[in-house]
């Protein structure tokens, strides 16, 4: 899964139900991106409200998880946030994605990276997936955009990111190999990469008692 409750403090991931795919034409979700763009100076938006593509919520005692992706000319976001009433909302993570400048249709090279397409959701949620295992952290994220990524065959998989953020250019190579649920961040200039010893304080932490709800 790659949206969980967010860390406001070290403690105890809330437990959910499953996701659930909302209508995205609804008015409310338009009205939730603003106040969002309204109270957190880290999400903006180019010009009122998106084209939403696609909406997925679930709800816990305290308020609901929303996941929402819209397109803004050719830039196509995902904004995770917690939203407590309707005017209380926390961001959790937002990550962008421009169409590749290259053709990423061909068969591509047995061996060595192949460029991909950016947009396609698949390397957002692979982003947050890594944010989900301790690997990553989502608010080092939040703002960046994905110009370019690669990916190349090996004992597993290696994805190549280029990225744009606060005006400079930065590089991501994740490796997976999920047959032996191996997740690791190899190169990171962009310094999203979690400390060791943080890794260890989210993993203890899950056995300590909730007071926010938290995406981690």
């Amino acid at each position: 899964m790659w949206i969980q409750p967010l860390v406001f403090s070290a403690l105890t991931t809330v437990i959910v139900a499953a996701m659930v795919e909302q209508d995205p034409t609804e008015q409310r979700w338009c009205d939730a991106l603003t106040s969002l763009s309204q109270t957190d100076s880290r999400f903006t938006l180019d010009s009122g409200c998106p084209h939403i593509l696609s909406v997925f919520t679930e709800s816990d005692k305290q308020g609901m998880n929303c996941s929402t992706r819209f397109q803004e000319g050719k830039k196509i976001c995902t904004v995770n946030y917690y939203e407590r009433t309707s005017t209380t909302k926390f961001l959790v993570a937002y990550i962008c994605a421009l169409p590749p400048s290259q053709d990423t249709s061909g068969p591509g090279v047995t061996g060595g990276y192949n460029p991909r397409d950016p947009t396609d959701k698949t390397y957002t949620d692979l982003l947050l997936d890594f944010f989900d295992r301790g690997v990553l952290s989502a608010q080092k994220m939040i703002g960046v955009v994905l110009t370019a990524v690669n990916t190349q065959v090996v004992a597993g998989f290696n994805y190549q990111f280029t990225i744009s953020m606060n005006g400079k250019t930065c590089e991501l190579l994740l490796f997976v190999r999920d047959w032996t649920n191996t997740y690791e961040a190899h190169s990171d200039t962009c310094h999203f990469s979690v400390s060791r010893a943080r890794r260890g304080l989210r993993q203890i932490a899950k056995d300590k008692p909730s007071l926010r709800p938290r995406f981690s």
